[in-house]
């Protein structure tokens, strides 16, 4: 699933549209769309894309015309491109804007999970609304005030809990605890000062991390990301990577190196 990094590393995918004038939308599944696909046409045909910005798991494009904005979100395998117009397309493309410079943007999303919203603030969305703050903005003696008003939370569902911190998922809460060294599902109430400290501390290391990559971390042979299944050899101990079942969601640990 696209996290914080993957949808920073989107960013690059808009900015090379912006104030290219919006010829045609090609639509092809309607159940991308949250607004009406009609209003979306109206709207946007004839539009330009003016500045590009993100909030959690949220791309957030400001239109120059009519005050909206475009709001991506790439549910579980979203993705983006920007073509000529004439180039093979990927797999499993399901809405493409087309641009009067002769290039275009594709939204590609093989499980059909990504929504597309056209909102006058981004309030409207409502997980937008309810979301915690973004982890690379917080401070570390407010990220602590908050730890402790959860404190019957495991700490996975604590991060992956937009409410509470926007951005982090599956991957990177099971990375955060991996190189903090906490188990994902230890309670909030069990957590020493200095693990809920090295918590902060590591999540933003890995964030920065990632978006300075964007979000290739093939390179970081001491994470967890590139052995993510149950039995692979674990990075730090060479033990056994270990998985659990947590809110529907499939954790993965080293149990020698996660207490």
């Amino acid at each position: 699933m696209p996290e914080l990094p993957e949808v920073e590393a989107f960013k690059p995918y808009i900015e090379q549209c912006l104030l290219q004038e919006i010829k045609e939308l090609d639509i092809r599944d309607k159940r991308f769309f949250v607004t009406s696909i009609k209003d979306f046409r109206k709207k946007l045909i004839g539009n330009l894309f003016e500045f590009v910005d993100r909030r959690g798991k949220f791309l957030i494009v400001n239109l120059r015309l009519y005050s909206l904005k475009l709001v991506f979100h790439f549910g579980m395998t979203g993705d983006l491109s920007y073509n000529k117009t004439g180039t093979p397309e990927e797999k499993h493309v399901r809405v493409v804007f087309h641009f009067l410079n002769g290039y275009e943007l594709r939204v590609i999303d093989q499980r059909r999970f990504g929504k597309l919203y056209l909102v006058e603030t981004i309030d409207q969305v409502k997980t937008i609304r309810n979301m915690g703050p973004e982890p690379l903005e917080i401070g570390e003696k407010d990220f602590l005030e908050i730890c402790n008003k959860h404190p019957r939370r495991s700490v996975k569902s604590f991060l992956m809990d937009q409410s509470i911190i926007a951005g982090l998922g599956n991957m990177y809460s099971d990375e955060t605890l991996f190189q903090a060294g906490v188990r994902p599902d230890k309670k909030m109430m069990d957590l020493t000062e200095a693990e809920k400290t090295r918590i902060f501390k590591r999540m933003r290391e890995i964030l920065e991390k990632m978006i300075r990559t964007d979000a290739d971390f093939s390179g970081f042979k001491d994470f967890l990301l590139l052995y993510r299944r149950k039995g692979a050899n674990c990075p730090r101990c060479g033990g056994e990577v270990e998985n659990l079942k947590m809110s529907n969601r499939t954790s993965y640990y080293c149990p020698k190196c996660q207490s």
